[in-house]
């Protein structure tokens, strides 16, 4: 079996974990039932999640798996007001709601679509229905770290770019946890320990997935891996404490140690170094003297400094050559100049590319200028803070002053490359020169 096929099994797989939970329950009455249920199933998953690559347990697996597991959810919740299946698993499904809301959350800010705000209207409609005493609390903890971290990407490090609809969902989440929310905690009483047990377990489960990753391939430890799993741990030990399950859920252990391998794998495998790492800058100019120097411009303001500009006169026909010499003598730039006779783009590109010495490569056209100051520092922070090949940015068309151009975001795209293509057709633009970070 193709390992693609093996990860869409492993995703739908841990998407009904919901329907098996709560089938076990209903039809073997008690806890025994659904001990052994669990057990076994997630015994299942863990021999299939083994036998498939780190590298396919990425950012795209994560989605898809998450976005099942929502999905499910939401199906449990329904089978219960219809009275076909009473929902008697409530602390495990607040678990796994939990769980996917926080992904769903994280995800948003990656791809904010339509169907990320489905599923996060999905998983608040789930955790509205169950009842759990101290619950709407980790609910709040979860909005209020999310929104925090946004605005200290946007305000503090400029890794991210400010974006008002983003910004107006996570301020719309952070206020119905706060109604949500009332002192449950004096009522909280706990009530037996098979929690602590499993919370051991999934300490060390988070922990051996970071040493299973060192084992089997490159890891580095970045900042970005080292918040996201004390945050994922931690959530998830207060999950457990508040859910106040009865007995060990097995399934539930097996798919936290998943998580933790993709989560490892697409925060800790990055194979840029943070020292020196240069951006090559590849500029195709064919008859560009009316915008080249702005072009040059967009890129000397900007807050990351540590590029190298690649110049390609494209056989240009008109005045560019020696504006581009006027504006290098008053102007000290780190720029290479090379020219060739005949007009072709890709031509000018890869003949730029043998005087290249940058880890990334970012072609930007002559009549394009970049979006703003911070372009630069978004992106090298989001290729080395992820497992990409590469991001879309934001650049601006001189002819679209007035428009502002119609893409202005950072945004990253992952190993497969069908979805590449779609993300591309959806600019409408070359994607494998401008918009681009490689």
């Amino acid at each position: 079996m193709e390992n693609y096929h093996k990860s869409k099994i492993l995703a739908i797989l841990i998407g009904i974990l919901p329907l098996i939970f709560e089938f076990s329950s209903n039809i073997w009455k008690g806890d025994n039932g659904f001990f052994i249920v669990s057990a076994a199933y997630g015994l299942i998953l863990l021999l299939l999640a083994l036998s498939i690559p780190l590298e396919d347990l990425d950012q795209w697996f994560l989605e898809k798996t998450l976005s099942l597991l929502s999905v499910f959810l939401a199906l449990a919740v329904v089978l219960n007001n219809l009275d076909i299946f009473p929902l008697s698993e409530i602390g495990a499904l607040y678990q796994l709601t939990i769980i996917s809301y926080m992904g769903i959350l994280y995800f948003l800010d990656r791809h904010f679509n339509a169907k990320n705000l489905v599923l996060l209207l999905l998983n608040l409609n789930i955790l509205a229905q169950l009842s759990i005493k101290a619950g709407t609390l980790l609910i709040l903890i979860i909005s209020v770290l999310t929104f925090v971290f946004y605005l200290i990407r946007v305000v503090v490090t400029f890794s991210e770019q400010l974006r008002p609809f983003l910004l107006c969902v996570y301020l719309i989440v952070l206020l119905i946890s706060l109604v949500w929310y009332v002192p449950e905690l004096p009522d909280f009483v706990l009530k037996n320990l098979s929690w602590s047990i499993g919370s051991i377990i999934l300490l060390i489960e988070i922990i051996g997935s970071i040493f299973y990753l060192k084992v089997k391939g490159h890891l580095r430890p970045t900042s970005h891996l080292i918040v996201g799993i004390i945050i994922f741990l931690i959530i998830n030990e207060i999950s457990m404490l508040v859910a106040e399950s009865n007995v060990l859920n097995t399934s539930y252990l097996v798919l936290i140690f998943i998580l933790s391998l993709s989560i490892v794998n697409i925060f800790g495998n990055i194979s840029l170094g943070k020292k020196q790492v240069k951006i090559s800058v590849l500029i195709p100019a064919y008859n560009s003297a009316k915008t080249i120097v702005e072009a040059l411009e967009s890129i000397k303001n900007q807050t990351y400094q540590n590029w190298e500009i690649i110049l390609i006169n494209d056989g240009s026909q008109d005045e560019t050559e020696e504006i581009l010499r006027r504006y290098l003598g008053n102007t000290k730039l780190s720029l290479k100049y090379t020219k060739q006779t005949h007009h072709n783009y890709f031509k000018a590109i890869r003949h730029g590319l043998k005087y290249a010495s940058g880890e990334i490569i970012f072609v930007l056209d002559a009549d394009k200028i970049l979006f703003n100051q911070n372009v630069f520092y978004r992106a090298v922070s989001t290729i080395l803070g992820e497992k990409c090949d590469g991001m879309f940015v934001g650049i601006r068309a001189m002819y679209q002053r007035l428009k502002d151009g119609k893409f202005h975001l950072v945004r990253p795209y992952y190993r497969n490359e069908v979805s590449l293509i779609k993300t591309a057709l959806g600019l409408g633009k070359n994607i494998y020169t401008n918009y681009a970070f490689w």
